[in-house]
């Protein structure tokens, strides 16, 4: 008689069900011989398990491709001199890194910079929106900048005072509608006022 003390368990493997797309239902049956040695003989056909595969959602955009990706110019960059993809730092292959460059030749900077409407969230589900910033040069007027969804303040504005990397970041909930997220410019001058991202 074999006793089954601790249930029974069948490992799936990650790269099998990264060749399914989100959302996939799965459906898994379970059964199993009562007799080990004889595969045609009377199985046991566990109740089926209905499930829906949900991947982690990330979508980063490095600008190494040197394009915008799904992201547009909005109206804080009204120079199309404004916001250019420049190389900056090697990465750790050795290959230019390269990042967004907002060298304002405007004098109207405020107002969006970059914006996307995200239409594959789902609802209910928390997601981070994080941008990572740092000021071109300490002359002249100091970058503002502040992190918005719909159109609405979600970060507190961010002065860049230093040359040094900084993270804007806040989490939302989904809900059934599509979402915009932008990344704001609160300071209109040419006169400094640039930046990476």
């Amino acid at each position: 008689t074999l006793s089954v003390r601790n249930g029974v368990s069948r490992t799936f493997s990650r790269v099998e069900l990264e060749k399914f797309p989100n959302h996939a239902p799965l459906t898994i049956v379970f059964k199993t011989a009562l007799d080990a040695f004889c595969e045609d003989g009377p199985m046991i056909v566990f109740p089926a398990l209905k499930l829906t595969l949900r991947k982690p959602y990330r979508d980063l955009t490095d600008f190494n491709d040197q394009t915008f990706g799904r992201w547009i110019i909005c109206s804080g960059a009204p120079d199309s001199r404004d916001v250019t993809i420049q190389p900056l730092d090697p990465g750790s292959d050795g290959k230019p890194g390269y990042c967004v460059r907002n060298y304002t030749y405007s004098e109207s900077s405020v107002g969006p910079i970059l914006q996307r409407v995200f239409d594959d969230l789902d609802e209910g589900e928390t997601y981070r929106f994080s941008v990572k910033v740092r000021r071109y040069s300490v002359q002249y007027k100091t970058p503002k900048l502040s992190l918005r969804k719909d159109s609405v303040e979600k970060t507190a504005v961010l002065e860049l005072v230093s040359l040094n990397w900084q993270t804007l970041s806040f989490t939302f909930v989904a809900g059934s509608a599509p979402v915009l997220l932008d990344l704001c410019s609160h300071e209109a001058s040419g006169m400094g006022n640039d930046w990476y991202m």
